[in-house]
């Protein structure tokens, strides 16, 4: 089973993949730079690891796991930035559309483009179907699940 990175950033729905992943029996570990103050080691059951904080070091995953999949989870920009705004101001932040574009970029650069599934979870209905499908998994849920850390 490959292992699964989750790249997207804090408030794109990363604890929502996190749950969907683990609904589809690829246990995973879900970290947010929001709310979690400590860093838990990877245990070797877990198969994804989804950490918005993936955001500085993505390219470095790509080379550190090339057989890897990645899912970037993203969102409409003014929508995002009304999330994102609750919570205490972070200057390393990207906006969510500049860091869409940069892993799109990286990943078609890399010749690895079948490694990346990019998610909208809050508009597009198809979201669990394409994840089934890019993880190679069979999912009995319809919908996303909605996990909202506030």
């Amino acid at each position: 089973m490959n292992k699964i990175l989750g790249i997207g950033l804090p408030r794109t729905g990363t604890a929502s993949l996190a749950e969907a992943l683990n609904k589809m029996r690829h246990p995973a570990k879900h970290y947010c730079i929001l709310h979690d103050n400590t860093y838990e080691t990877h245990p070797e059951d877990v198969v994804a690891y989804v950490d918005n904080g993936f955001y500085i070091n993505y390219e470095i995953l790509l080379r550190q796991y090339p057989d890897a999949l990645f899912i970037l989870t993203t969102r409409n920009l003014d929508d995002w930035t009304k999330s994102i705004s609750q919570f205490q101001p972070r200057n390393d932040i990207p906006d969510v559309e500049s860091y869409e574009k940069a892993v799109r970029e990286l990943f078609q650069r890399a010749g690895k483009e079948n490694q990346l599934l990019v998610l909208n979870i809050f508009e597009d209905s198809r979201s669990v179907h394409k994840l089934s499908e890019f993880i190679g998994v069979k999912s009995d849920y319809a919908t996303f699940p909605h996990i909202s850390r506030n």
